[in-house]
């Protein structure tokens, strides 16, 4: 299907009701049907090996899913992750409700963050929000720091 929309390669990203099991994910990027990278939910003791291991199954960031019911990582694992997977080249992928005052939170990280859903950030508060505005000074802050 992704070939016949036209895309060369892809991001699949761990569904948070998979939990942790992300055999499903690594069997399609091992697959070669596409050129293809994965994000992963880990829980919070996985081992160094582990993260190593999905590195070299073509994983590339571990997803925090804070706005749902689903139990897993909250926002107060991410320096700690961050810390760990910035060797990997990793980012970390926040699942949230996104509030100016993650902001400063996150832009303490030292890895690249992406906020997926455009932070849960209902469109009929307009793009002149403090949500929003937050938002994007988070993603700038991130784009203006590359080279």
């Amino acid at each position: 299907m992704l070939r016949t929309l036209g895309c060369e390669r892809a991001v699949l990203v761990q569904a948070s009701v998979n939990g942790t099991d992300n055999s499903a994910i690594a069997a399609a990027i091992k697959s070669g049907a596409l050129p293809l990278r994965g994000v992963a939910v880990v829980s919070e003791q996985v081992t160094d090996g582990e993260l190593e291991d999905l590195n070299a199954a073509g994983f590339r960031g571990i997803r925090i899913n804070v706005a749902s019911g689903t139990p897993g990582l909250r926002l107060e694992h991410a320096p700690r992750l961050a810390e760990r997977i910035k060797p990997l080249g990793w980012h970390l992928q926040f699942y949230m409700n996104f509030h100016p005052e993650h902001e400063a939170q996150l832009g303490r990280l030292q890895v690249d963050i992406v906020i997926d859903h455009f932070g849960r950030i209902p469109a009929a508060e307009g793009v002149d929000s403090p949500r929003f505005q937050a938002l994007l000074r988070s993603c700038g802050a991130r784009i203006a720091g590359r080279s």
